[in-house]
C-alpha cells in the first residue's frame, strides 16, 4: 500500500531526515493540529436521591448513566499509554494536503510502501461527532480507539496513523518515491535529488489543470534498482 508523508519546505532538518535515516518522527497527540485530537464522549453514572423522609415518604438512591466528554490525559488507565502519532495519506494529490501540509506546494511528500498489517498502523475512522468510548470498570479502553477516529471535518484527508509509544517509527528500504513541490527552493531540491536513498526516485510535482488536483510531472532522478 502506497502512503505519503507531507513536510513542509521550512522544515527542512525533518525533511532531510526522512530522506537520509528513512524513518518518521511521532508527535505527541497534543502537539497535532486538531484541538480536537484525544477528546471523546463517555457516560458516567451519576447517583440522584428521590422522594424524601417527611410525611411518611420513601427515599430512593436511583444511578442515571449522564454524557461527559473526556480526554486521554483525564483517564488513569489511558494516561500511560503510547499516545505519539504519524500521521500519513493516501490523498497525495489532493490540493488541500498541498496547500495545509506541503507548505503550498514548497514542501515535499514522500512515498512509502507499507504493508498493512504493520505494527502500530492504523486506518482513520471518520464519524460524525467525536467518538463514544465505554469507560466504566468492567471496560478497558484504549488509546488506540481514541486516536484512531477523527470528525468528518479531516475526511478528506485519507489518513492512515501510526500510534506508538515510541519517538520515531522505522521505516528502512520502505521509500519508494519522493514527490517535491511545485513551488519549492532549488536548494531543498538539489538537497534531496542528492540525499534520496537510491532505491527511491525523484520527481517534481505540476499542476493537473483538467483535474485540479497534482500530478507527477518530470522525474530529477530514477530508482538505482
Amino acid at each position: 500500500m502506497k502512503l505519503y508523508k507531507f513536510k513542509g519546505g521550512g522544515d527542512a532538518l525533518y525533511t532531510l531526515d526522512i530522506a537520509m535515516n528513512e524513518r518518521l518522527y511521532c508527535a505527541k497527540y497534543r502537539d497535532l493540529n486538531d484541538p480536537f485530537e484525544g477528546q471523546f464522549q463517555t457516560l458516567i453514572n451519576r447517583n440522584f436521591l428521590l422522594g424524601g423522609l417527611t410525611m411518611g415518604k420513601a427515599t430512593f438512591n436511583v444511578t442515571i448513566p449522564m454524557p461527559v466528554y473526556a480526554a486521554i490525559e483525564e483517564m488513569d488507565v489511558l494516561a500511560e499509554k503510547p499516545s505519539r502519532v504519524c500521521s500519513l495519506t493516501t490523498a497525495w494529490q489532493d490540493v488541500r494536503m498541498w496547500a495545509l501540509y506541503g507548505d503550498s506546494s514548497r514542501g515535499v511528500a514522500f512515498e512509502f510502501e507499507v504493508d498493512e498489517a504493520h505494527a502500530g498502523l492504523h486506518r482513520v475512522e471518520y464519524l460524525e461527532a467525536l467518538p463514544e468510548i465505554a469507560t466504566g470498570l468492567l471496560s478497558d479502553p484504549t488509546v488506540e480507539e481514541i486516536l484512531g477516529r477523527k470528525t468528518k471535518h479531516w475526511e478528506y484527508e485519507q489518513e492512515w496513523r501510526f500510534i506508538s509509544a515510541d519517538e520515531y517509527v522505522k521505516a528502512n528500504g520502505m521509500l519508494t518515491r519522493v514527490l517535491i513541490g511545485s513551488r519549492a527552493s532549488e536548494a531543498l531540491t538539489a538537497a534531496l535529488v542528492s540525499l534520496t536513498p537510491p532505491h527511491a526516485d525523484v520527481h517534481m510535482v505540476e499542476l493537473d489543470h483538467a483535474g485540479v488536483r497534482m500530478r507527477l510531472g518530470r522525474q530529477l532522478r530514477p530508482a538505482m534498482k
